[in-house]
């Protein structure tokens, strides 16, 4: 099977939990990393900031760019905006 052109990976339970990164997670990612194989980090949550989730993950051991985090908050901004939703 071919390998896809790029990766969403979500974050809390895939991952990592509140107990640490999932066994190989980190060089699972490090590996999409070697391959050139682009991907972006992907969470529902509304708890954490993405600075918050950059700090996490990088706590884990993961290698992350702020850049390469997305969250529904940021997707909710984004998608008002698109709309000229003001407060």
């Amino acid at each position: 099977m071919p390998l896809p052109s790029a990766l969403l990976l979500d974050l809390d339970g895939t991952l990592y939990t509140d107990a640490g990164p999932i066994p190989g997670a980190v060089e699972a990612i490090a590996e999409l990393r070697r391959r050139h194989l682009p991907f972006r980090f992907v969470t529902n949550t509304t708890r954490r900031s993405r600075r918050g989730l950059v700090e996490r993950l990088r706590g884990y051991g993961f290698e992350v760019d702020p850049a390469g985090v997305f969250t529904s908050v940021m997707a909710g901004v984004r998608l008002l905006r698109e709309r000229g939703i003001q407060r």
